[in-house]
Protein backbone atom coordinates (compact mmCIF):
# COMPACT_ATOMS: atom_id res chain seq x y z
CA UNK A 1 0.00 0.00 0.00
CA UNK A 2 1.06 3.41 -0.50
CA UNK A 3 -0.06 6.68 1.20
CA UNK A 4 0.79 10.02 -0.38
CA UNK A 5 0.72 12.72 2.30
CA UNK A 6 0.11 16.12 1.08
CA UNK A 7 -0.34 19.33 2.64
CA UNK A 8 -2.87 21.47 1.05
CA UNK A 9 -2.48 24.83 -0.95
CA UNK A 10 -1.46 28.45 0.64
CA UNK A 11 -4.35 30.51 1.95
CA UNK A 12 -4.95 33.84 2.10
CA UNK A 13 -3.94 33.59 6.15
CA UNK A 14 -0.65 32.19 4.89
CA UNK A 15 0.38 34.79 3.08
CA UNK A 16 -0.98 37.26 5.76
CA UNK A 17 1.32 34.91 8.69
CA UNK A 18 -2.36 34.43 10.69
CA UNK A 19 -2.70 31.49 12.53
CA UNK A 20 -5.02 29.09 11.73
CA UNK A 21 -5.10 26.29 13.41
CA UNK A 22 -7.85 23.45 13.52
CA UNK A 23 -10.91 25.90 13.87
CA UNK A 24 -10.27 28.37 11.08
CA UNK A 25 -11.45 27.47 7.59
CA UNK A 26 -8.85 29.37 5.48
CA UNK A 27 -9.26 30.51 1.89
CA UNK A 28 -7.36 29.45 -0.79
CA UNK A 29 -5.29 31.92 -2.26
CA UNK A 30 -4.65 31.94 -6.40
CA UNK A 31 -1.42 30.54 -5.28
CA UNK A 32 -3.03 28.28 -3.58
CA UNK A 33 -5.31 27.09 -6.26
CA UNK A 34 -2.22 27.03 -8.80
CA UNK A 35 -0.72 24.59 -5.95
CA UNK A 36 -3.43 22.65 -6.14
CA UNK A 37 -3.72 21.96 -9.46
CA UNK A 38 0.05 21.45 -9.75
CA UNK A 39 -0.87 18.76 -7.53
CA UNK A 40 -3.01 17.34 -9.29
CA UNK A 41 -0.38 17.16 -12.30
CA UNK A 42 2.00 14.80 -10.39
CA UNK A 43 -0.75 12.28 -8.62
CA UNK A 44 -2.62 11.85 -12.04
CA UNK A 45 -0.19 8.94 -12.94
CA UNK A 46 -0.53 7.69 -9.38
CA UNK A 47 -3.85 5.90 -9.79
CA UNK A 48 -5.21 7.18 -5.89
CA UNK A 49 -7.88 4.62 -4.96
CA UNK A 50 -9.05 6.65 -1.94
CA UNK A 51 -8.80 10.08 -0.63
CA UNK A 52 -8.49 10.71 3.35
CA UNK A 53 -8.79 15.05 3.75
CA UNK A 54 -9.16 17.32 6.40
CA UNK A 55 -13.06 18.31 6.56
CA UNK A 56 -11.43 22.13 6.97
CA UNK A 57 -11.83 24.30 3.72
CA UNK A 58 -8.47 24.78 2.73
CA UNK A 59 -7.46 21.14 2.85
CA UNK A 60 -11.21 20.26 1.04
CA UNK A 61 -10.60 22.65 -1.26
CA UNK A 62 -7.51 21.50 -2.01
CA UNK A 63 -8.95 17.73 -2.30
CA UNK A 64 -11.84 19.44 -4.67
CA UNK A 65 -9.36 20.61 -6.84
CA UNK A 66 -7.33 17.76 -7.21
CA UNK A 67 -9.82 15.17 -8.19
CA UNK A 68 -11.41 17.83 -10.65
CA UNK A 69 -14.46 15.81 -12.50
CA UNK A 70 -13.73 12.73 -11.31
CA UNK A 71 -16.61 12.41 -8.96
CA UNK A 72 -16.31 8.74 -8.71
CA UNK A 73 -13.49 9.38 -6.28
CA UNK A 74 -13.82 7.69 -2.99
CA UNK A 75 -13.26 10.61 -0.58
CA UNK A 76 -13.41 11.09 3.32
CA UNK A 77 -13.65 14.13 5.09
CA UNK A 78 -12.30 13.75 8.72
CA UNK A 79 -11.81 15.86 11.57
CA UNK A 80 -9.22 13.35 12.82
CA UNK A 81 -7.12 15.48 10.24
CA UNK A 82 -7.69 19.07 11.45
CA UNK A 83 -4.57 21.00 12.33
CA UNK A 84 -3.36 20.97 15.73
CA UNK A 85 -5.54 22.82 17.90
CA UNK A 86 -3.89 26.12 18.73
CA UNK A 87 -6.69 27.99 21.12
CA UNK A 88 -6.39 31.43 21.58
CA UNK A 89 -3.66 31.80 19.01
CA UNK A 90 -5.61 31.29 16.30
CA UNK A 91 -6.75 34.16 14.23
CA UNK A 92 -3.79 36.01 15.63
CA UNK A 93 -0.78 37.07 13.69
CA UNK A 94 2.18 35.23 14.27
CA UNK A 95 4.09 38.85 14.26
CA UNK A 96 1.91 39.51 17.13
CA UNK A 97 3.24 36.88 18.91
CA UNK A 98 6.74 37.00 18.34
CA UNK A 99 6.86 33.49 16.33
CA UNK A 100 7.92 32.59 13.03
CA UNK A 101 7.90 30.25 10.68
CA UNK A 102 5.87 26.61 10.98
CA UNK A 103 4.62 26.91 14.50
CA UNK A 104 2.80 23.54 14.80
CA UNK A 105 5.50 21.34 15.32
CA UNK A 106 6.72 23.96 18.59
CA UNK A 107 6.45 21.98 22.25
CA UNK A 108 4.88 24.88 23.60
CA UNK A 109 0.82 25.00 24.01
CA UNK A 110 -1.33 28.07 24.08
CA UNK A 111 -4.02 27.65 27.21
CA UNK A 112 -6.19 25.65 26.02
CA UNK A 113 -4.87 23.94 23.10
CA UNK A 114 -3.71 21.02 21.91
CA UNK A 115 -0.18 19.07 23.24
CA UNK A 116 2.14 17.35 20.82
CA UNK A 117 0.85 14.65 23.04
CA UNK A 118 -2.32 14.63 22.04
CA UNK A 119 -1.85 15.72 18.78
CA UNK A 120 0.50 12.23 18.53
CA UNK A 121 -2.76 10.45 20.28
CA UNK A 122 -4.80 11.72 17.26
CA UNK A 123 -2.75 10.88 14.34
CA UNK A 124 -1.55 7.02 15.26
CA UNK A 125 -4.97 6.51 15.66
CA UNK A 126 -5.71 7.69 11.95
CA UNK A 127 -2.37 5.81 10.90
CA UNK A 128 -4.06 2.53 12.39
CA UNK A 129 -7.30 3.34 10.03
CA UNK A 130 -4.58 3.14 7.33
CA UNK A 131 -3.19 0.28 7.88
CA UNK A 132 -6.17 -1.65 7.56
CA UNK A 133 -6.60 -0.64 3.89
CA UNK A 134 -5.43 -1.23 0.59
CA UNK A 135 -3.92 0.66 -2.53
CA UNK A 136 -3.04 4.02 -3.31
CA UNK A 137 -4.30 6.50 -0.63
CA UNK A 138 -4.03 10.51 -0.88
CA UNK A 139 -4.24 12.23 2.47
CA UNK A 140 -4.62 15.85 2.07
CA UNK A 141 -3.91 17.72 5.77
CA UNK A 142 -2.23 20.07 7.43
CA UNK A 143 1.52 20.72 8.50
CA UNK A 144 1.33 19.65 11.99
CA UNK A 145 -0.91 16.71 11.83
CA UNK A 146 1.07 15.26 8.67
CA UNK A 147 4.22 15.42 10.99
CA UNK A 148 1.97 14.00 13.47
CA UNK A 149 1.06 11.16 11.16
CA UNK A 150 4.96 10.59 9.87
CA UNK A 151 6.10 10.58 13.78
CA UNK A 152 3.19 7.87 14.39
CA UNK A 153 4.07 5.98 11.03
CA UNK A 154 7.97 5.84 12.60
CA UNK A 155 6.47 5.28 15.85
CA UNK A 156 9.05 7.79 17.43
CA UNK A 157 6.66 9.59 19.85
CA UNK A 158 4.93 13.03 20.19
CA UNK A 159 8.84 13.99 20.34
CA UNK A 160 8.75 13.41 16.94
CA UNK A 161 6.86 15.67 15.66
CA UNK A 162 9.51 18.45 16.65
CA UNK A 163 12.13 16.64 14.75
CA UNK A 164 10.16 15.75 11.60
CA UNK A 165 10.57 18.60 8.96
CA UNK A 166 8.15 21.13 7.87
CA UNK A 167 6.15 21.10 5.01
CA UNK A 168 5.79 23.80 2.45
CA UNK A 169 2.02 24.07 0.89
CA UNK A 170 1.02 21.30 -1.61
CA UNK A 171 4.33 19.58 -0.61
CA UNK A 172 3.83 15.55 -1.13
CA UNK A 173 5.48 12.82 0.72
CA UNK A 174 5.26 9.25 -0.38
CA UNK A 175 4.78 6.46 2.17
CA UNK A 176 4.59 2.98 1.43
CA UNK A 177 3.25 0.16 4.80
CA UNK A 178 4.46 -3.78 3.65
CA UNK A 179 1.93 -5.14 6.69
CA UNK A 180 3.99 -4.27 9.60
CA UNK A 181 6.68 -1.69 8.72
CA UNK A 182 6.13 1.64 7.08
CA UNK A 183 8.64 3.02 4.64
CA UNK A 184 8.54 7.18 5.00
CA UNK A 185 10.61 9.13 2.08
CA UNK A 186 11.13 12.70 3.21
CA UNK A 187 11.95 15.10 0.64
Amino acid sequence: MNVFLARHGETEENRAGIIQGGRIQGVLSEEGKTQAKNLASILKKERIELIYSSDLARAADTTTIIIGDSSKKNIIFSKKLRERNMSVWEGRKKSDLGLKGYIMGLPATPEGGETLEQLYARASEFVKTLEKKEGNILVVAHNGIIKAIISAMRRSGAEGITKTVDFPNTNIVKTSFDGRTWCVKLP
